[in-house]
């Protein structure tokens, strides 16, 4: 996997999921939160779950500086499709809930009000 983030328009930014058989181009703007799950990534988008094996960790890295949060050993959130959060869970705008660390919770709710604070700019 590798990412294509050279565009100059923040929503053209994407990644390419590869798998055996298949690649498949994702828009960030479109990712909703990536889980890892037992060495596989399910990255959560608008309009599907595309599955391949990947670290979560490299991904990541990846989307470090793109509105991306890790918010949990298991979870990578997209800041623009949060609606609330609690203790213990993230609300994104469709309704699903996405576990919050209580060891990362304080460092999430600084960097939700970084991104609210400098949305559109």
């Amino acid at each position: 996997m590798y990412s294509a983030l050279e565009s100059v328009d923040k929503s053209d930014k994407f990644i390419i999921a590869k798998t055996i058989s298949q690649k498949t181009k994702i828009f960030l703007k479109d990712i909703m939160y990536i889980e890892s799950e037992k060495r596989k990534l399910k990255i959560h988008t608008t309009y599907d779950i595309i599955e391949y094996y990947y670290k979560l960790y490299d991904i990541e890295q990846e989307l470090s500086g793109d509105d991306f949060f890790r918010c949990h050993k298991s979870y990578i959130v997209n800041l623009n499709y949060v609606y609330s959060y609690d203790n213990t869970f993230i609300t994104l705008k469709n309704l699903e809930k996405i576990y919050v660390s209580k060891y990362k919770l304080n460092d999430f709710s600084k960097a939700f009000m970084y991104y609210l604070k400098n949305e559109g700019q």
